[in-house]
């Protein structure tokens, strides 16, 4: 075929050209995909319990990078585990409320070597098979600087209020 000729034919110029390096990287936790699917109520985007939340969390993610001229790189929570983040590099973990045994502890790692990790939610706060995780509560306090008092579970939207704003608020509630 004409392409074959063509891929052929230029052979030298494709084996020289190389991705760009990621500027930043979105974390694809598994554990929270899987999670979302079983524990998720309908497909109703108006409702941020329904079960594409991790997914439309990493596109949201990717689409704002590639909106900001980013280069974007994903990474798995194997990839966390087997160190493959390059040290320095800004992590997103949009939607990751559930990660597997060791990964927060990694991450903390990655932190304190001079990576950025940046992340919504109740990041980490499930293991892989959606159970709380308490004793995450002293790792997830030294990466990001915040301690939880308290956990608790809104049976719907409520009204969070700051400096005379108002927003819903679903899921959980941390003090």
């Amino acid at each position: 075929s004409e392409i074959c000729r063509i891929l052929e034919r230029e052979q030298s110029l494709l084996r020289r050209v190389r991705p760009e390096k990621p500027q930043v990287y979105i974390l694809h936790a598994e554990s929270s995909w899987i999670l979302s699917d079983v524990e998720g109520e309908g497909e109703d985007l108006e409702n941020p319990r329904n079960r594409m939340l991790s997914s439309d969390a990493v596109a949201g993610a990717y689409q704002l990078c590639q909106d900001m001229g980013l280069q974007v790189g994903f990474v798995s929570e194997d990839m966390i585990l087997d160190g493959e983040l390059p040290e320095g590099a800004v992590l997103l973990a949009p939607s990751v409320f559930a990660c597997r045994d060791g990964v927060c502890e990694a991450l903390e790692g990655f932190v304190r070597r001079g990576g950025t990790l940046i992340a919504d939610q109740m990041f980490g706060i499930k293991d892989e098979y959606g159970r709380i995780r308490y004793e995450r509560s002293e790792t997830l306090e030294r990466i990001f600087g915040v301690r939880q008092r308290d956990l608790g579970v809104l049976n719907g939207p409520e009204a969070w209020q700051m400096d005379g704003l108002s927003c819903p608020a679903w899921f959980m509630r941390m003090e």
